[in-house]
C-alpha cells in the first residue's frame, strides 16, 4: 500500500522517484521513459488523467482519459493494479458516525431504512461542503407478490437474499446498500454523476436477470425495475432526492418492468416522498 499525505498532484510511471514520479512502479508492461498517469486534486475533487500509457489506464474496468475517483476505485495501469483509498477529517467524522448508528437487516445483510437514512443525511452534508456528485439507485424486485403466491414465501426470501448479494457484489467500497422495505433496495453511489449511476444500474439489471436462483427445486426468474437520481440536479436534500429516484423507479415499473429509468427522463408528477415501511 502506498500512502500519499499532503500535495494536490501525484505522478505514476516506470521511472525513479528522482526523475520527478511521485509513484515509481517497476513494470516492464508500463510504458518507458514517460510518466504514465497522473493523480490531481481539481477544486475538493480527486481525478486522475492517462498521459498517454501505452496499454491505456481503466478505473474499475472501465478505459479513462480523464476519470473523477471516489474512495474505492481500482486504478488499473498495466498488470498493475492501484487502489484509491480517500480519508479525510470530514470522512472520519462521516465513517465514525455511521458506525456508531448501523444496523444491518437480518434477511439480506444490507443496511436498514433507519441506517440509510442517517447514511444519505451525512453524505448530502459532506457533499454540501465538496463539490463532488452523488446519485441515488432505487430497485425493485418485479412480480414479487406472484412470486411469494406461487411459490411460497420462503422463496420469496431467497429471492431477496440473492439479490442482495449480487447488488452488494457490484458496489464500491465507499457505496452504501440497504434494504428500503418489503422487495425494495436503495443505494447510496458516492461521487458519481448521471452516466456512472446509470451504467452500476444497468450492470445491476443484467446481474440479476441473469443470475441464477434454484429453491426447491425449482428455478426462479427474478428481474429488478432500478430508478437513478443524482444529487444536485434532481434533489438537493434527502426527500427530494429519494423522491426522484422513487418517481423515476415508478417510471420503470410503468415502462415494462426490468428497466433502468433516470429521474431526468421521468415523467413529471406530483412527488409524494416514500415512507418508513410499516
Amino acid at each position: 500500500m502506498i500512502k500519499l499525505l499532503g500535495g494536490d498532484s501525484f505522478l505514476v510511471g516506470r521511472q525513479t522517484a528522482s526523475s520527478g514520479t511521485a509513484i515509481a512502479i517497476p513494470c516492464r508492461w508500463l510504458s518507458r521513459g514517460a510518466k504514465n498517469l497522473k493523480l490531481y486534486r481539481d477544486q475538493g475533487r480527486w481525478m486522475v488523467t492517462d498521459l498517454g500509457s501505452t496499454n491505456h489506464v481503466f478505473v474499475n474496468g472501465e478505459q479513462a482519459e480523464v476519470s473523477l475517483l471516489a474512495d474505492g476505485d481500482k486504478i488499473q495501469l498495466g498488470d498493475v493494479v492501484l487502489s484509491f483509498e480517500l480519508h479525510d477529517a470530514i470522512d472520519e467524522r462521516f465513517h465514525n458516525e455511521i458506525r456508531a448508528r448501523i444496523l444491518y437487516d437480518d434477511l439480506t445483510g444490507l443496511l436498514t431504512y433507519e441506517s440509510f437514512r442517517t447514511a444519505l443525511a451525512w453524505e448530502l452534508e459532506r457533499y454540501g461542503r465538496v463539490p463532488k456528485g452523488c446519485a441515488i439507485v432505487m430497485m425493485d424486485l418485479d412480480d414479487f407478490k406472484k412470486l411469494n403466491d406461487t411459490y411460497g414465501h420462503p422463496a420469496g426470501d431467497a429471492a431477496l437474499r440473492h439479490t442482495a448479494q449480487l447488488l452488494a457484489h457490484q458496489l464500491r467500497k465507499s457505496d452504501l446498500a440497504a434494504r428500503f422495505g418489503g422487495e425494495e433496495f436503495a443505494v447510496i453511489l458516492a461521487s458519481t454523476d448521471r452516466g456512472g449511476a446509470e451504467h452500476l444500474a444497468e450492470k445491476v439489471r443484467a446481474e440479476v436477470e441473469r443470475g441464477r436462483l434454484v429453491h426447491d427445486g425449482a428455478r426462479l426468474g427474478v428481474t429488478v425495475s432500478i430508478g437513478v437520481a443524482v444529487w444536485p440536479g434532481d434533489g438537493r436534500d434527502p426527500a427530494a432526492l429519494v423522491a426522484a429516484a422513487d418517481r423515476a423507479l415508478y417510471a420503470a415499473k410503468e415502462g415494462g418492468r426490468n428497466r433502468v429509468v433516470s429521474a431526468s427522463a421521468a415523467p413529471a408528477v406530483e412527488d409524494e416522498v416514500p415512507q418508513a415501511p410499516a
